[in-house]
């Protein structure tokens, strides 16, 4: 009896022992390192100069910086995480001058969306929503930034002024159009005519996100004017509404059959319902 009481006791006191031992290696992996004072206090001159090199190293020690690694990082005093990221936004914030956020090209975000780190950065900027102007200032974000401002502003009239780069465009004037839930935003952008052709599929992606953001609404596609827009449209948004009927329902002329093609649908409209709707259509 007493042997088993020992053994007992013995059980006990090794499983604290290891959940402390367990305890003690989690926390040292998780903790986040902080900041050296002294790190700290190179990082307020150097943001001050508009220094931005400090904040790329993946050293600790270099041309007399104390530099923190791009994969760890460090905690300042208020909680936030100094990332190579976070330290070139504090340098443009310090700087107020925009081209800073340029640097955030090279580190292209380890830690956050690239989007979402541009646009942290521009947030910093004062007065950059009553000032367009100032992005002219950064040459590698000019349209990220009008398309920023254009957005703050729920100004679609302002992504005019982005050059012909798909991504920056679409990004410019979709977010406008499904937060003002007006499918003529995207419209209006068609009907301007001459548009250079990254522009123009910048503009089919506006319809394609609002369908999409709007329950795949094929409506949406209808509203296109251009017949292969149109046409990439219905391809896109059918699919995922899978309804065998569908491609019967939409179909305006019979040139428009080859939307119904079981490749282009993903196979939820059979070669049978496809002669059906060919009949339909010869009719």
């Amino acid at each position: 009896m007493k042997n088993k009481i020992i053994f007992v006791v013995l059980t006990i006191v090794l499983l604290i022992a290891f959940f402390l031992m367990t305890f003690f290696i989690v926390n040292n992996f998780l903790k986040i390192k902080k900041c050296s004072n002294e790190f700290i206090a190179q990082h307020d001159t150097l943001k001050i100069s508009g220094d931005i090199k400090h904040c790329d190293e993946p050293n600790f020690t270099k041309s007399g910086y104390e530099l923190f690694s791009a994969y760890v990082g460090c905690t300042l005093p208020n909680g936030k995480e100094l990332t190579p990221e976070t330290c070139i936004i504090d340098v443009a914030e310090a700087t107020q001058n925009i081209s800073v956020c340029n640097g955030l090209e090279i580190n292209n975000s380890k830690f956050l969306p690239f989007q979402y780190v541009k646009y942290s950065c521009f947030d910093k900027i004062k007065d950059l929503t009553s000032n367009p102007q100032k992005c002219y200032q950064s040459t590698e974000f000019k349209d990220s930034c009008l398309g920023y401002v254009a957005g703050q502003n729920n100004d679609f009239k302002l992504c005019e002024t982005i050059t012909n780069q798909q991504a920056n465009f679409n990004n410019c004037i979709t977010p406008i159009a499904i937060k003002s839930n007006d499918i003529n935003i995207c419209t209006f952008f068609e009907k301007l005519g001459n548009t250079p052709s990254d522009k123009k599929n910048g503009v089919t992606f506006c319809f394609l996100d609002y369908a999409k953001k709007y329950g795949n609404n094929i409506a949406v596609c209808d509203k296109i004017l251009s017949n292969s827009a149109k046409e990439k449209c219905l391809k896109e948004i059918t699919p995922l509404k899978k309804d065998k009927d569908l491609c019967g329902k939409i179909l305006k002329k019979c040139e428009d059959i080859k939307i119904c093609e079981v490749e282009a649908t993903g196979g939820f409209v059979g070669t049978e319902d496809e002669e059906k709707i060919k009949k339909e259509c010869n009719k």
